[in-house]
């Protein structure tokens, strides 16, 4: 049925339609998030390389024969959660990746009371607060004011 109805499609919206269904297939729960833990990293990877073979991309010839030929190699940090976290803030029990995410320079650590310094978008304007003995909470991102 996809197929007849692409078709009758213009070329852009047919464009258009391929980058939705690609954008969803990656944005899947199958792909586990395209994370490292559970290896929805390589799912997505294998994916957009059996796409690059349906279009009839050349792969590249790397200096390393066993490097497959449509991915690259390379290193990158990688701040892996090794069990499941827990962040209760007063009774509210919060989910990671839902209500927060551990930021790559993360560090490990338990603090059981403790007070929040919100320190909005880590602006000079807030390094006049005391942070001694507290979590302090930075947003990423600037601003509305700063970004219009």
């Amino acid at each position: 049925m996809l197929p007849q109805m692409l078709l009758g499609q213009p070329a852009r919206d047919l464009a258009l339609t391929h980058a939705r269904l690609h954008a969803r297939t990656l944005a899947a729960p199958k792909m586990l998030g395209r994370g490292y833990q559970q290896k929805g990293h390589l799912m997505a990877a294998t994916y957009i390389a059996e796409q690059f073979k349906l279009l009839g991309l050349a792969p590249v010839k790397w200096d390393n024969p066993s490097q497959n030929e449509y991915f690259q190699d390379f290193r990158l940090s990688l701040n892996l959660v090794n069990g499941k976290p827990n962040l209760v803030l007063g009774e509210q029990v919060m989910e990671i990746g839902e209500d927060y995410i551990v930021k790559a320079n993360s560090g490990r650590g338990e603090i059981l009371d403790a007070k929040v310094c919100d320190l909005g978008y880590g602006l000079p304007e807030n390094f006049n607060k005391s942070f001694k003995g507290k979590i302090v909470l930075f947003r990423a991102g600037l601003p509305e004011r700063i970004t219009k």
